[in-house]
């Protein structure tokens, strides 16, 4: 990697997915948000994080993902797609969130990286290329 200008050692986490529910279109390029924290319980958390459903709609978000670090699986990594990411720096601000976040068993602060979307493919596990 160092001939290739890439200076430092990457970092790789395992993840288990759990649940994907992203836009499939790889034409759109929307901006996303990864967000990673801890959780008490992950059965939990997860029937609260799917009970929110209809407000991460409400206030814009498109699609999200869910997964699990492998070696620790009650660090939960989540991905959540909007149009903008405004929209999505709004959402995180929401006081209800931050709610619906504790009463569900977040653990912690919450680390949050923001992406905007150039390109997206989508491979099935049959694709040989």
């Amino acid at each position: 990697m160092a001939e290739a200008g890439v200076d430092g050692k990457p970092q790789f986490q395992w993840m288990t997915p759990v649940s994907n529910d992203t836009n499939s279109d790889p034409k759109k390029k929307l901006a996303g948000v990864v967000v990673t924290h801890k959780v008490a319980d992950f059965d939990k958390w997860k029937k609260a994080y799917d009970a929110a459903d209809e407000m991460r709609k409400k206030h814009g978000i498109t699609g999200h993902a869910v997964e699990r670090m492998v070696k620790k699986p009650n660090t939960v990594v989540v991905y959540h797609e909007a149009e903008k990411l405004e929209t999505l720096k709004a959402f995180l601000k929401l006081p209800e969130l931050g709610k619906a976040m504790k009463a569900a068993g977040v653990e912690g602060k919450p680390s949050f990286m923001y992406i905007q979307g150039e390109h997206q493919a989508r491979y099935k596990a049959d694709d040989k290329k």
